[in-house]
This record gives C-alpha cells, sequence and structure tokens, in this order.
C-alpha cells in the first residue's frame, strides 16, 4: 500500500469524513486499499461516474460535511463539470 494513500485516508479521517463515493480502478486501487483498514470511513460504490458526482454533492448537502469521490483520474474533470453547471452546483464542497 503506498504510503501516500495511507496520508490521504488519515487526512480524510481528521477532516470527519465518514463516507466516500465512487468507483475503483487500476489509478486508485492503493486509496481502496488504504481504505479497506480504516473503519470509520464507509464507501459506497458506484456505477456510473455522474452518479457518483451527484451521490456526493446530495450528500455535502444534506449532512453539511464534505463530499468525497474517489474517481479514475480521467473522468473527473467531466465529472465535476457536470456537478458545476448544476443550478446552486457546490462544486468547492465536493473534493477529488
Amino acid at each position: 500500500m503506498p504510503p501516500e494513500a495511507e496520508g490521504i485516508v488519515q487526512a480524510l479521517k481528521e477532516a470527519g469524513v465518514t463516507t466516500v463515493f465512487g468507483i475503483p480502478s487500476v489509478h486508485n486501487i492503493g486509496l481502496y486499499e488504504a481504505l479497506r483498514h480504516e473503519r470509520s470511513i464507509r464507501h459506497i460504490v458506484c456505477r456510473h461516474e455522474a452518479a457518483a458526482t451527484h451521490m456526493a454533492d446530495g450528500y455535502a448537502r444534506a449532512s453539511g460535511g464534505l463530499g468525497v469521490l474517489f474517481l479514475p483520474p480521467a473522468r473527473v474533470q467531466a465529472s465535476l463539470s457536470l456537478l458545476c453547471r448544476k443550478p446552486g452546483g457546490v462544486a468547492r464542497r465536493c473534493s477529488c
């Protein structure tokens, strides 16, 4: 497991994150391995990048916390642009 992944998961825990959304891929598998060892953060697997983006946005709005996404690198920009175009989009509260 990459030490960077452990650091990211630790930073999420310290920020009070309890839920993350995303899609596992070869590019972020280290994050998922680190997340597997951190029981205080649950992961919700999504079937589509746009759905993950909207789920994180809805979670951030409803909980007042952070909406965290784990997506394959090529899909991040397209998915966040959906959120920015959404009326009242709150991309500033979502972290990739």
